[in-house]
């Protein structure tokens, strides 16, 4: 039988911003085995697809797992079960199907 790594893995979600870059760093300097996961919207378009080939890039950080959910974020944006948040930004709905598909993400991943 194969011997189990002890090194820690983690999922981190890969926003488009300096922040979730950085803390990917931090994990990884501290040894964490990071699997970006980066999520494909329709407010995120081609600036989206720059920055995940930037981050890989000129960043250093690993190739992101990347998931297209614009047909589920588009329907939490019309039908929010929580209801709305400012502007029309159902961020408790949202951040809910974020932590939903990066829950099935982990068990693809092994982290």
């Amino acid at each position: 039988m194969g011997e189990k790594s002890s090194k820690i893995k983690a999922i981190a979600l890969l926003s488009g911003g300096l922040d979730s870059v950085l803390s990917i760093h931090v994990m990884m300097e501290q040894g964490i085995d990071v699997i970006p996961l980066h999520f494909y919207t329709w407010f995120t378009g081609s600036k989206s697809k720059e920055f995940v080939e930037k981050a890989t890039k000129d960043w250093l950080l690993p190739e992101p797992i990347i998931i297209d959910v614009k047909d589920e974020f588009l329907e939490v944006l019309l039908n929010p079960k929580y209801g709305y948040g400012c502007n029309m930004n159902p961020c408790i709905d949202c951040k809910i199907l974020f932590f939903q598909k990066g829950k099935g993400a982990n068990g693809k991943t092994g982290s």
